[in-house]
């Protein structure tokens, strides 16, 4: 599972890091939170989206973190998480 991940180090895209139970649990709580407002039917499309879309960083961000790891690079750290998703997940692509 790591050796995708780790080689995104040599490239200075992600920093092995490990993380914390509280950290986790503060990412899955902003997630539960902001996809609880996205279901609020007074918000119009545009944020209820940018709201939902955030809730899913936010859990990619877990996967990415509870597998040792964070974003290096500023630039692009949004794709790069999601990127990485079947591999912070150990899942198929697909």
């Amino acid at each position: 599972m790591a050796k995708p991940l780790d080689n995104l180090i040599g490239a200075r895209q992600l920093k092995a890091e490990p993380s914390s139970p509280a950290e986790i649990d503060a990412l899955v709580k902003r997630a539960a939170g902001l996809l609880s407002d996205a279901g609020n039917p007074a918000l119009g499309p545009p944020s209820r989206f940018s709201l939902a879309y955030d809730a899913a960083f936010a859990l990619a961000t877990a996967a990415l973190r509870m597998a040792g790891y964070r974003v290096d690079a500023s630039r692009g750290h949004r794709a790069l998480v999601f990127q990485v998703l079947p591999h912070s997940v150990d899942a198929p692509a697909e």
